[in-house]
């Protein structure tokens, strides 16, 4: 069986550079996993959860084993 991708979760993956993150990733392997204030949003090659910035959610269970947390705006903030 070959072994799940390691996911990569995101806070703001559905921004403008979160999106070219969340695609370089998702086409070197990972499963990507946006985080989103606006659940409709559709980001290419990634999951799409709710996520509010105040409250827990069903989004937390995805932290557990996820390979890395991100969010994008403080790439751009470097």
């Amino acid at each position: 069986m070959a072994p799940s991708p390691k996911r990569v979760i995101f806070a703001g993956g559905s921004g403008f550079l979160g999106r070219f993150l969340v695609l370089d990733l998702s086409t070197r392997g990972y499963a990507p996993i946006v985080l989103s204030r606006d659940p409709s949003a559709s980001v290419p090659g990634a999951r799409v959860l709710p996520w509010d910035g105040r409250s827990v959610g069903p989004w937390l269970s995805e932290l557990d084993g996820a390979a890395a947390e991100a969010a994008s705006k403080q790439f751009v903030e470097l």
